[in-house]
C-alpha cells in the first residue's frame, strides 16, 4: 500500500513538472515571436532584412500583420496589440507618439521610397505626362490619399507638373498600395503610381518611370517594451538592414 502511494505520488509530482516545463515553454515561445505592423509597400523589403534578423537571432520570430499604414494605426491607437510599427510614412507614426498612444519609443525615419509611375505601355521619362493625358490612358490608379503618402505625393507629383486638372476624371483610388498593384495585375487601368518597392515584388512591372525627388520618409514605432521588438527595431538602422533597402531602391538623407 505504501509502495503504491509513492508511485501515486511521485507520478503525480512527474506531470506537475511536465506541466510546469510545458507552460514555461509557451510563455517562452509566445515572447520570442514579435508581431510587426507593416504596410503593404514594405512587405517585399521587410521578408529578407526579417531573415537577416533571423540570422544574429535565431531564438526571435518575426509575425508580419500585413495593412494600410492607416488602417493598422488606427488599431494602435486602441490596442497594443503590435511590438514593432512600420509604416510607408513618418505621419500615422509621430501621430501615435505625440498623442501619447504609444510611447516606448521616439519613432523612427529609416529610410525614404521613391514614387514610381507604372504604365501598360512603354513610355519614356520625358513624356511620361503626355502619355496619361492622351486617350489611350483611361484610367489611373492612386492610393487613397487620405491613408496613404503615396496618394498624397502622386496628386502633388500630377499638379506640380500641370498635368492633375487634365487627368482627375480618370483617377481612381485604390484602398492602398496593395490594392492599387492588383488593379495593374488585372489591367483594369493603364497607369498607377506606386513605391519603387513594387519592382521586387515575384512579378516585377516591366513599363515604369522612377519619379526622381518625390520620395516618402519611411517611419517606424517601437510599441512594446518586449525584448526581441526592441532588437528588430533597432536592427532597422543596422548596415544589414539598410544594404537590403538600398538593394529595394530606398535611400536615405
Amino acid at each position: 500500500m505504501v509502495i503504491c502511494t509513492k508511485i501515486r505520488l511521485t507520478t503525480f509530482l512527474i506531470c506537475i513538472l511536465l506541466i510546469c516545463k510545458s507552460c514555461h515553454f509557451a510563455l517562452e515561445t509566445k515572447s520570442n515571436i514579435v508581431r510587426v505592423a507593416i504596410s503593404g509597400s514594405a512587405i517585399s523589403t521587410m521578408k529578407p532584412i526579417a531573415m537577416a534578423f533571423k540570422q544574429q537571432n535565431p531564438t526571435i520570430s518575426i509575425d508580419f500583420v500585413v495593412g494600410t499604414s492607416g488602417n493598422l494605426a488606427g488599431q494602435l491607437r486602441h490596442s497594443h496589440s503590435f511590438d514593432v510599427f512600420i509604416c510607408s510614412d513618418t505621419l500615422f507614426t509621430r501621430d501615435l507618439y505625440v498623442n501619447g498612444n504609444v510611447r516606448i519609443a521616439p519613432p523612427l525615419t529609416y529610410a525614404y521610397a521613391k514614387l514610381l509611375l507604372i504604365t501598360q505601355q512603354k513610355t519614356g521619362i520625358n513624356d511620361w505626362g503626355k502619355y496619361l493625358t492622351s486617350p489611350r490612358v483611361k484610367k489611373i490608379c492612386i492610393p487613397n490619399t487620405t491613408v496613404s503618402s503615396f496618394g498624397y505625393l502622386a496628386q502633388k507629383c500630377l499638379e506640380e507638373n500641370q498635368i492633375w486638372d487634365k487627368v482627375k476624371n480618370k483617377i481612381i483610388t485604390a484602398d492602398g498600395t496593395a490594392s492599387a498593384f492588383r488593379y495593374m495585375e488585372k489591367q483594369a487601368v493603364e497607369a498607377v503610381f506606386l513605391p519603387q518597392s513594387f519592382l521586387f515584388e515575384q512579378n516585377p512591372p516591366k513599363n515604369y518611370v522612377i519619379l526622381e525627388g518625390y520620395n516618402v520618409p519611411q517611419g517606424a514605432l517601437l510599441c512594446s517594451d518586449k525584448e526581441g521588438g526592441k532588437r528588430f527595431y533597432e536592427f532597422l538602422s543596422s548596415p544589414v538592414a539598410q544594404r537590403i533597402m538600398t538593394q529595394h531602391g530606398y535611400i536615405f538623407k
